[in-house]
C-alpha cells in the first residue's frame, strides 16, 4: 500500500512539474511529456489516488487553457475579443471575421505546437460569448456584403469621387469625413497608381461605405463602417489573373 502511494506521489510531482517546464521551456518537445502525463493521470485514477484531482486541477496543461478560455470571456465583454491562430499574415487576414465579428490574430510563423492549448480555448469563448450573446461591442454588426455584392452595388449606384493616392494610403473625402486607406496589398509589385487609378464610392443605409478603386491590373474594394469610419474589410483582384484575395 505504501509503494502505491509513494508511486503514486513520484508520478504526481513528475507529471505536475514537467508540464510546467515545458510551457515555459521546452514547447517544442511538448508531445512526450504530455503523454507522460495523460499515462500518469491514468494510473492516479486506476489506483483511485486523490491525488488525480490536484493534477487536472494545478497542470500547465489544464490551468493555461482554462485561463486563455478565461482572458477571451473577459476580452469579448470588453470589446477586445480576437480569434487566435498561428502563421504568416496574408492579405484579407485582417479582415473582420463575417460570422463572429472579430478580428484575427496570429502569433506568427513560428510554431511550437502549444498554440492549441492556448487559442483554442480563446477561441471557443469568443464564439460560444458571440453565439449566446451577440456580437461584442463596438464592432460593425450591419450588412457585410461579399466581394460579388460589393462589386454589384458599386457598379449600379457608384460614383466617382475625388481621391489622392499617396506612398501607401488611398485618402478619401466622403460627406465631411476623411478615410484614410491602406493600398498595400498581397505582392508589394502591386500598387494603385496615382495617374491611372479610378475610384467609386457609395454608401448603404448609413452604417456601410464602400470604395472601389482600379487601376490596369488591380482592384481593391474596402469596406467601412460609416460609424466610426474604420476600414473593417477589404478584398483584392488581380485583374491580370482574375483572382480574388
Amino acid at each position: 500500500m505504501k509503494s502505491t502511494e509513494t508511486i503514486s506521489r513520484i508520478l504526481f510531482w513528475s507529471a505536475l512539474i514537467t508540464s510546467w517546464v515545458v510551457f515555459s521551456v521546452f514547447p517544442f518537445f511538448w508531445f512526450i511529456p504530455f503523454a507522460f502525463w495523460v499515462i500518469s493521470l491514468a494510473s492516479l485514477w486506476i489506483h483511485k489516488s486523490r491525488l488525480k484531482w490536484w493534477l487536472i486541477g494545478l497542470s500547465a496543461w489544464t490551468v493555461l487553457p482554462f485561463l486563455s478560455f478565461c482572458f477571451g470571456v473577459n476580452d469579448y465583454t470588453h470589446g477586445k475579443a480576437f480569434l487566435r491562430t498561428v502563421g504568416l499574415p496574408a492579405f484579407g487576414f485582417e479582415n473582420l471575421n463575417k460570422e463572429y465579428r472579430v478580428h484575427t490574430s496570429s502569433s506568427g510563423c513560428l510554431v511550437t505546437g502549444i498554440e492549441p492549448f492556448i487559442n483554442y480555448p480563446n477561441n471557443v469563448a469568443v464564439k460560444v460569448c458571440t453565439k449566446l450573446f451577440g456580437y461584442q461591442k463596438g464592432v460593425y454588426g450591419g450588412f457585410y456584403p461579399s466581394f460579388e455584392e460589393s462589386n454589384d452595388l458599386i457598379n449600379k449606384h457608384g460614383r466617382e469621387f475625388p481621391f489622392v493616392v499617396k506612398n501607401d494610403t488611398l485618402e478619401v473625402t466622403h460627406e465631411n469625413s476623411e478615410y484614410k486607406l491602406w493600398v498595400f496589398t498581397f505582392n508589394r509589385n502591386h500598387k494603385l497608381n496615382r495617374f491611372n487609378t479610378k475610384a467609386k464610392i457609395v454608401s448603404r443605409k448609413n452604417e456601410l461605405i464602400i470604395v472601389s478603386t482600379a487601376s490596369d491590373s488591380l482592384k481593391i474594394v474596402y469596406l467601412i463602417d460609416s460609424k466610426t469610419g474604420k476600414n473593417f474589410a477589404k478584398y483584392a483582384v488581380d485583374v491580370e489573373e482574375i483572382s480574388v484575395y
